[in-house]
């Protein structure tokens, strides 16, 4: 059995040590991988996870019987739909599941609509009316850039003033290219956290 896992990171390095452990497997490709990987995995560092054209060509030609996919950033862009449509099994949601990581006012609105505990919140396009909104907040409060940003689409606030210009920082040009025009402004949670990952055979 040929697998491919789509990633280069910790996370896809920590799948792939896993998946070796499973005898039916005989071949796992790591799109593109890292050197770290290349000693569990055979790397293909000349596609990008982002390449939905590439992965599903690749996947083709090489036979892969399930391919692997967990960076958000393909995920949202629907490479699970693509593969899929290409006849490969694929683990992972489909674009308008993974929606939910990808658009930070996408998810707190279904939190809302559903009940689900979430930190209060408010959504706007003008800075403005967010800057006006931000004064009211206890502090610190919490900044959101809605979209991907890899990581850098939060700003915890802990005086207004700087919130004020933590919220320029996230609607101006240069995050808005990455994310989106749109941000969240809610106060703080300090919750404890996971994040567990599981496959299934959903039957």
């Amino acid at each position: 059995m040929k697998l491919a896992v789509v990633g280069g990171g910790g996370r896809e390095h920590v799948i792939i040590k896993t998946l070796k452990k499973n005898k039916t497997i005989d071949t796992i490709y790591a799109i593109p991988g890292n050197g770290g990987i290349a000693r569990d995995a055979i790397c293909v560092p000349d596609i990008k996870a982002t390449d939905i054209d590439g992965v599903v060509s690749f996947c083709e030609d090489k036979k892969i019987d399930y391919v692997v996919v967990a960076p958000d950033d393909p995920l949202v862009l629907g490479m699970v739909d693509a593969l899929k449509a290409a006849g490969i099994p694929a683990f992972g949601p489909e674009k308008k599941a993974a929606i939910i990581e990808g658009s930070k006012v996408f998810s707190k609105n279904l939190m809302k609509k559903y009940g689900i505990p979430t930190a209060q919140y408010e959504v706007f396009t003008d800075i403005t009316e967010a800057e006006k909104y931000v004064q009211t907040c206890p502090i610190p409060t919490v900044i959101k850039a809605d979209g991907l940003a890899l990581g850098k689409g939060v700003i915890i606030a802990k005086r207004s003033p700087v919130s004020r210009r933590s919220w320029r920082r996230r609607s101006s040009a240069t995050a808005v290219t990455r994310s989106s025009s749109k941000s969240t402004s809610r106060d703080r949670r300090f919750p404890s956290s996971a994040s567990p990952m599981a496959m299934s055979s959903a039957r």
